[in-house]
């Protein structure tokens, strides 16, 4: 953030009566709130994925197989999610394997460059 606009917010702070310590309590407090809201996102997007991934195989691919199958698949899944949150998979091996396993580049996509 830019000196002016902390300096401006600091004196705007001061004019409607809040001290420094309750300021610094309230960008906590939006800095924590925001977090909580991010992994919600996340937490629902994995969910998402998981749950049309699923009723895919269950319903296109496994008909006859999918109460057994499906169970293994998300543990599978959960598994991999966990290597990768815990470091023992990078995102860059992650897509490369999704490339090979799909036979699609993902180049095109902006947000996966970073």
């Amino acid at each position: 953030m830019a000196k002016s606009k902390i300096k401006h917010q600091i004196n705007k702070a001061k004019r409607n009566g809040i001290d420094m310590t309750q300021l610094a309590f309230i960008r906590e407090s939006a800095k924590k709130h925001s977090e909580e809201m991010l992994q919600e996102a996340m937490d629902k997007a994995i969910l998402i994925n998981l749950s049309i991934t699923c009723e895919i195989l269950a319903h296109d691919y496994w008909e006859k197989s999918a109460k057994k199958r499906i169970p293994e698949f998300v543990n599978k899944y959960l598994g991999l999610l966990d290597a990768y949150q815990e470091g023992v998979v990078d995102y860059g091996q992650i897509i490369e394997d999704l490339q090979d396993v799909t036979g699609r580049k993902f180049e095109d996509i902006d947000w996966l460059k970073e």
